[in-house]
């Protein structure tokens, strides 16, 4: 007779630093504050980067959080969290540009490259 391998599969795969956190925030709110400290910086650059202006990017990182706070309940580990953040952060992007206008002031439209790759061009046409 020949024995048989069995390859133990590991069911609960170790959760990722984001994976931690939100499964704390899931369990107990008051442990989204970790979840703010350790993404309001970049969120914030993000928004910066995108607006310009210190005011609407700290509303719009106020807005993201509020909104991650909102759905962190029904959030379910398919992806990448940042993804999921990120993507929430452009669509307030787009949010804002559609309330406020679509222009661009000239120091921005100055800052912007010459792109030479596509991943450059998207997010240029995203900035735009």
């Amino acid at each position: 007779m020949r024995a048989s391998t069995t390859l133990a599969i590991q069911s609960d795969p170790i959760p990722d630093e984001n994976s931690k956190l939100i499964l704390a925030a899931q369990k107990n709110p008051v442990q989204f504050q970790a979840i703010y400290d350790r993404w309001v910086v970049p969120v914030y650059q993000y928004f910066y980067h995108r607006t310009g202006e210190i005011t609407s990017a700290e509303d719009m990182t106020l807005q993201l959080f509020l909104a991650v706070l909102r759905a962190l309940p029904r959030y379910r580990q398919r992806g990448h969290f940042t993804a999921w953040l990120f993507a929430i952060a452009r669509n307030l992007t787009k949010e804002h540009y559609r309330k406020t206008g679509r222009e661009v002031t000239l120091e921005m439209a100055q800052n912007l490259v010459s792109p030479s790759e596509p991943a450059v061009e998207f997010s240029r046409e995203d900035e735009i």
